[in-house]
């Protein structure tokens, strides 16, 4: 929760993690996205299809391949398009008949004159890791309260625009 933000105000939640792009990126999601990209075992979700996009051109090619056995093999020490982690609002229904690299993913809750409790859910997809081994000894979701503080928020004036870094404790 934030504490202290004004209501009337428009407010912007965007997520953002760009560290330690090798972590949960295995041969094994090579392997997994060989085999979609050869049309022997298609991706089953679409939080799947956006980890393999490394390149975040919105295709799953062999360049994608390519940059993440870069990674693995540490040639390359980052995604030079892509950051390590991606966000999507939780609230998002991917479309059934497209691909989920066809659309434009919400990566921003936008909350427009706040009036009382709002809340912003984001799915993280770590990028390369298409069998989630990333998350592996994270705890799983829960309703649990988190205080956030601010780090030198200023005061907040109509039309600006702000970047206030946030902490979590809890």
């Amino acid at each position: 929760s934030f504490v202290g933000l004004q209501e009337d105000f428009d407010y912007s939640v965007i997520p953002h993690k760009d560290s330690d792009p090798t972590q949960g990126v295995t041969t094994f999601d090579l392997i997994l996205l060989r085999r979609h990209i050869l049309a022997q075992a298609t991706l089953d979700s679409p939080y799947k299809w956006i980890a393999a996009d490394a390149n975040k051109s919105g295709t799953l090619t062999t360049l994608d391949m390519l940059l993440l056995r870069k990674l693995i093999l540490n040639v390359d020490n980052e995604l030079a398009q892509n950051t390590s982690w991606r966000f999507v609002d939780a609230e998002y229904r991917f479309p059934a008949s497209e691909t989920p690299l066809t659309v434009n993913l919400p990566e921003v809750k936008n909350i427009n004159d706040r009036v009382g409790e709002e809340v912003a859910d984001f799915v993280a997809v770590k990028i390369g890791d298409l069998n989630g081994s990333a998350m592996g000894g994270l705890e799983p979701r829960s309703s649990r309260a988190y205080e956030l503080e601010l780090e030198g928020a200023p005061v907040l004036r109509a039309g600006e625009t702000y970047q206030i870094g946030v902490k979590a404790h809890g």
